[in-house]
């Protein structure tokens, strides 16, 4: 009876909280908010205020190959907001993203298949600068088989690179992969599947120049089933890998390995049928890499074979994030991650209702919350606390917040 009612008021929840990719967060968190402006990297021009994509520019809705690739690639006149519909079908050429770029999906299964794929790519073989500062999100990304052959392409000291709630399957390379002196780069919520090479970053043991690079951050993905590479790292200044949820197929090798000296923190995330969660010695016949591990959990999963070394780059030096319970991980990216996944979690999905901080009693410190909440008119303002979603917090959800304040010890 319990897990029937949990069901049906779960299904209440989803049809009040699913929303378009328009509302998910306005910025990123990780590496792609690293201010460059303030903390100048002569490695990377010009330096940037985090990562803003086509904010400013004009927005233009595409529903073909060519307008596609002429808005997408554009470098002039500036910044574009490029929308896409429908599927495109890359049939012709690889499309090179054009610096300051939003690239996101609207309506349903806005998609990009291939043949060919996107690339952001920092400079061609002359050394001209191409592209930083593009934002990709909401993007079902398939069926690739040409060229690069990987459903998304960074490289070439490309930065300033935020992916985001994509759904990326069957590219017969890498689903998403970093390489050659790219930085500052978040790949967020984005769900992985019936893919073998996930997410490389560096390309190579003998590419030097990528060290101190490589500046990534991994959060809340989902891989779900795919074989190996969650990511595979070499060199890195610091890759960060947190809150990812993990769910082993039957051919799945590994979750992270990190080699070449690298520098990996994994922490919150969640491994599931995991035999191999982490690798960071003797991998592939690399040289070690440095790999920290914190908070996770495994479940019916492998020893993560970690290799800390003496000091360990802190991801809250460079910028600010909160980690969420790795308990909750599967919920929360499994429902979230991907192409219109769910953008926001109400707090009673993973506690009782009334604890908006989230430190599990209810307590004055909340009750002061929820009379902020109880004077906003606004119900896109009130959505943690509007249980029922009748667009207003009243005296029903009173009523739930006293019985369990009572309940508090």
């Amino acid at each position: 009876m319990k897990r029937k009612l949990f069901t049906a008021a779960f299904v209440v929840i989803l049809s009040f909280y699913i929303v378009p990719a328009q509302a998910y967060e306005n910025s990123p968190v990780g590496w792609a908010s690293y201010n460059t402006i303030a903390n100048p990297d002569p490695c990377f021009t010009p330096n940037l205020n985090g990562t803003t994509g086509g904010a400013g520019g004009p927005t233009v809705t595409v529903t073909d190959e060519p307008n596609f690739a002429k808005y997408a690639s554009s470098t002039t006149p500036g910044p574009y907001i490029v929308q896409v519909q429908g599927t495109i079908d890359l049939t012709s050429a690889r499309v090179d993203i054009g610096p300051n770029k939003t690239i996101i999906g609207i309506g349903d299964n806005p998609t990009i298949a291939g043949p060919y794929n996107i690339r952001v790519r920092g400079q061609n073989s002359g050394g001209n600068l191409l592209s930083y500062n593009v934002i990709i999100r909401n993007l079902i990304i398939k069926n690739i088989s040409s060229e690069d052959k990987d459903g998304v392409t960074i490289q070439d000291n490309a930065h300033h690179v935020w992916v985001d709630h994509c759904t990326i399957t069957n590219a017969s390379d890498g689903g998403l992969d970093i390489s050659h002196v790219s930085d500052y780069i978040t790949i967020s919520w984005n769900h992985f599947y019936n893919q073998d090479k996930t997410c490389l970053l560096g390309s190579s043991s003998t590419n030097y120049e990528d060290t101190n690079h490589f500046k990534v951050t991994y959060h809340h993905n989902f891989f779900d089933g795919t074989i190996q590479r969650h990511p595979r790292v070499r060199f890195s200044f610091l890759c960060h890998v947190y809150n990812n949820y993990y769910n082993g197929g039957p051919s799945t090798d590994y979750g992270i390995a990190s080699t070449c000296e690298a520098y990996v923190l994994a922490e919150g995330n969640y491994f599931k049928n995991m035999l191999y969660p982490m690798w960071s010695i003797g991998y592939s016949g690399d040289r070690n890499g440095w790999l920290v591990e914190r908070d996770n959990i495994y479940d019916n999963s492998g020893t993560p074979q970690v290799n800390p070394p003496a000091f360990m780059p802190e991801p809250s030096t460079y910028y600010s994030y909160t980690l969420d319970d790795a308990e909750d991980i599967p919920t929360m990216v499994s429902l979230g991650a991907g192409v219109n996944g769910m953008a926001f979690f109400p707090h009673w999905l993973f506690g009782p209702y009334g604890d908006f901080d989230r430190n599990d009693t209810v307590d004055m410190k909340d009750f002061a919350q929820f009379v902020e909440y109880w004077l906003v008119n606004d119900p896109n303002q009130i959505a943690d606390a509007d249980y029922n979603g009748d667009g207003i917090v009243n005296f029903y959800e009173f009523a739930l917040f006293a019985e369990n304040w009572l309940k508090a010890p």
